[in-house]
């Protein structure tokens, strides 16, 4: 029977604000190396969880038009259960 691993709404926030706060300490406002290290912080703190990681790949984005705005984004993890 498989396990299922949900992500933490607290711990998420964690990893984004660790990674802000790297970001502000070399006072960096490069977002890809932002992205990069939200994925790969998120990656090492659910190993049992599939991550997506090539964000830089855009055939991996996905278009998306909700309530009148139009944009496009990388899906990192996508679950029914969650």
């Amino acid at each position: 029977m498989p396990r299922f691993y949900h992500f933490q709404p607290t711990k998420l926030a964690e990893i984004v604000t660790a990674s802000l706060e790297q970001q502000t300490l070399h006072n960096s406002t490069d977002t890809y190396a932002l992205v990069e290290d939200v994925i790969t912080r998120i990656a090492a703190a659910y190993p049992e969880t599939r991550v997506r990681t090539d964000f830089r790949d855009r055939d991996e984005w996905m278009w998306n038009n909700a309530g009148g705005a139009m944009g496009s984004m990388f899906i990192v993890h996508a679950s029914i259960t969650e």
